[in-house]
Formats: C-alpha cells, structure tokens, sequence
C-alpha cells in the first residue's frame, strides 16, 4: 500500500495510506474512523489535495450523498483516495483544519462539511 508523506501548517507530519475503493466492503481501512484526502496527481512527484475531510467511517462518507469521491473525480479531476485511521473526533477535526490551512483544497471551500 503506498503512502502519502503529508505536513500540515502546524508542521505535523502525518502518514496516509492510499485507500482503494474497489475494496471498499472488504477493507477495514474503510470500516475505521479516518481522515481522509482525495488528491490529484499531476506528475509522479507533484500532485494537488482536492479535498481534505474526516469521518466516522469511510464507507459511510463513500455512500453519502452528495457522493463527495465521484464528485472529485468527475468534476476535479481526483485520481487517488489516503486515508488515515484516527479514532478520535476531536483529532480529525484538528488535523484537517491543520490540512485546510496549510493547503487550501479546493473542494473544501464548496463543501466545507
């Protein structure tokens, strides 16, 4: 599974994992409380954060409508999904503002939930 070194505004780094939707019933990454990012590569090096965002659950924010992910991909150009575990709610709010901050997504400004 690769990962997606990432440094916040308050220079936290922090660890996503690339998710893949295919497996969204079968993997638990997607049965977890998580942060999560939906990304646009541009290079193999450079890539754009889309969307920075948290949830109980991320087949739970996969399902919801408006379906944020398809959204991404048809509208922003999404080509990738990381994820990181985090249980505690106070903590992924915190590190997305941290995300939202230092990176301005775009699709956090239209859907800022």
């Amino acid at each position: 599974m690769a990962t997606l070194p990432i440094q916040g505004a308050s220079n936290r780094h922090y660890d996503y994992a690339s998710a893949d939707v295919k497996n969204i019933r079968t993997s638990l990454l997607f049965q977890a409380p998580a942060n999560f990012l939906f990304v646009r590569w541009l290079e193999p090096t450079a890539f754009e954060i889309l969307y920075a965002g948290e949830a109980p659950s991320l087949y739970g924010m996969l399902i919801q409508s408006p379906n944020l992910w398809d959204i991404a991909q048809q509208q922003y150009g999404a080509t990738a999904l990381y994820a990181r575990p985090n249980g505690n709610e106070k903590n992924r709010k915190r590190e997305k503002a941290d995300l939202v901050e230092k990176y301005a997504p775009k699709m956090n400004v239209e859907y800022p939930g």
